[in-house]
């Protein structure tokens, strides 16, 4: 009976946030109703399985995975072409949220750890490689949204 009851909960807030074209997190869902699941990995399972059974992506039901991968150089997240890229570091988004990869790089750099990525962007690295490139780290095992925005790159800028 419990598994029937974190069914309906999870497709009930997969409903409500397709409805007003929202966006949640798997996370989202967790904490809507922290009795019900005992912990994260029920909801994360629970949303998988829906996904495999109606043969759809998680993105198409407007579920997401909590972002974690990191970017900076020439690369910006958006609806439409930005005329300027930041050079920060910026957190990359989960796919679902609907925003386009927009990159200038002849070369990415990713790097698994966290701390390398931090130490290589505290000694500017940017700045003392040649042309224009971005480092990135999905901090150990890359999310969703790092090979996801990896794979818009590659096609944008394939050399």
């Amino acid at each position: 009976m419990l598994q029937w009851a974190q069914l309906f909960r999870v497709l009930e807030c997969m409903h409500a946030a397709l409805s007003c074209g929202a966006y949640m997190t798997k996370r989202d869902i967790y904490y809507r109703d922290v009795a019900l699941f005992s912990n994260q990995r029920t909801v994360d399972d629970m949303v998988d399985r829906i996904a495999i059974t109606l043969n759809l992506s998680r993105t198409q039901l407007g579920v997401g995975a909590t972002s974690k991968g990191l970017v900076i150089g020439p690369v910006a997240f958006a609806r439409e072409r930005p005329r300027r890229f930041k050079q920060e570091t910026t957190l990359i988004p989960d796919p679902v949220q609907g925003l386009s990869v927009y990159a200038k790089v002849d070369w990415v750099l990713v790097v698994e750890k966290d701390a390398v990525f931090e130490t290589l962007t505290a000694h500017a690295f940017l700045d003392h490689a040649p042309g224009a490139g971005c480092l990135v780290t999905g901090k150990g095992y890359p999310d969703v949204g790092t090979r996801w925005m990896l794979t818009q790159i590659s096609q944008q800028c394939p050399t």
